[in-house]
């Protein structure tokens, strides 16, 4: 399917996208914790740790899928174990960070100035963090959902092959043939087949002569042609069997009867 491939550097690439904006934002927020609280929160080192792990894996899965063959990162089934952990990372972390906020804010960014007062350094900190709280969920959710819709239908698309008789797990997207033909499957109607005319050769036994049971012999059907020039007392139309000959020792049965009228054609 030639699309899979398209789809895969799309999502590859955005996760990436979005793993760059996270690494920032989590790097950012954990420094001012640790600058205004004794305990920061867990999340944000966490975050960092499975941004980094995400921008390795999918750079290296992009590259070496264009430039090698037949290596581990391009093969279809370290690709759906290794986005399915990331995945399930990216949920945690979405999940923690949606929590802490709900715990530690919980309120609108836009009223941290009236709540704290005047002081102009400690609102504007505090309002970028609550922002950063509310976009490390945000994008944390958005690339758990696009690696795991593509973990899914890779999945799905790699069963349905598996189960027709052609595995695709250790090959790789771009030369995966994920709907092939089902194995047994009858060849198209288009398809050249060569067809017989089944010819039975029939006499009528003389008396005392020994019966011969008809025989069935697959021969070609012969071809009517006109004769180019014919003359006096020559057949207009005559046989050309471009069939072969019975082989020696296959008993031939001809057809006996009254003798041939000279104005009929001799077959």
């Amino acid at each position: 399917m030639a699309v899979m491939p398209i789809v895969r550097i799309v999502i590859l690439s955005a996760s990436i996208l979005f793993s760059v904006i996270l690494l920032g934002l989590s790097a950012h927020l954990h420094s001012w914790e640790k600058e205004w609280f004794s305990h920061p929160e867990a999340f944000p080192p966490l975050t960092i740790a499975t941004s980094v792990l995400n921008l390795l894996n999918a750079s290296a899965m992009i590259v070496i899928g264009i430039t090698r063959k037949g290596a581990v990162p391009s093969m279809i089934i370290y690709e759906i174990i290794s986005l399915s952990i990331l995945s399930i990372l990216f949920l945690v972390c979405g999940a923690l960070a949606a929590d802490r906020f709900k715990y530690n804010w919980d309120i609108d960014c836009s009223r941290i100035s009236s709540i704290l007062g005047h002081h102009d350094s400690l609102v504007k900190q505090a309002e970028t963090a609550c922002h950063e709280y509310n976009a490390i969920t945000a994008f944390a959710f958005l690339t758990f959902i696009l690696l795991l819709g593509y973990v899914i239908t890779l999945l799905v698309m790699s069963s349905i092959a598996a189960f027709r008789g052609r595995p695709v797990w250790f090959t790789s997207v771009k030369e995966a043939v994920f709907f092939p033909p089902n194995q047994g499957q009858m060849a198209p109607s288009g398809a050249f087949a060569p067809q017989f005319v089944v010819a039975q050769t029939t006499g009528t036994p003389q008396p005392g002569s020994p019966t011969f049971v008809p025989q069935q012999q697959y021969v070609q059907e012969p071809m009517m042609v006109a004769s180019p020039s014919p003359g006096p007392g020559q057949n207009i139309i005559q046989h050309q069997y471009s069939g072969q000959y019975p082989s020696h020792g296959q008993n031939r049965v001809s057809q006996s009867g009254p003798p041939p009228n000279p104005a009929m054609p001799q077959f």
